[in-house]
């Protein structure tokens, strides 16, 4: 019996976007809105988190574009802007 040996090499999965980072994300929409993915990436959190929580905080931009409850644009100068606001 012929025996092989495999190595298996993980590596951390690149950042789309960071908190104050202004590089587009990696599957931004081609009209230039983001996303509640690229939100989320922003934000350095679940997409679920945003979604559930920081999405209906008091004083958080409402979406530009909102076709229906799962499909929601926002503009991403209003959600740099709500960053910078929130001083983290």
């Amino acid at each position: 019996m012929n025996k092989q040996n495999y190595t298996l090499t993980l590596e951390p999965a690149p950042t789309t976007l960071t908190a104050g980072d202004n590089r587009p994300a990696a599957n931004d929409t081609p009209d230039g809105l983001w996303t509640s993915d690229d939100c989320a990436a922003y934000f350095k959190i679940s997409r679920w988190t945003f979604v559930n929580r920081l999405s209906k905080k008091p004083g958080f931009p409402k979406p530009h574009v909102e076709m229906s409850r799962r499909m929601r644009r926002w503009l991403p100068e209003d959600i740099k802007d709500y960053q910078t606001r929130r001083g983290r």
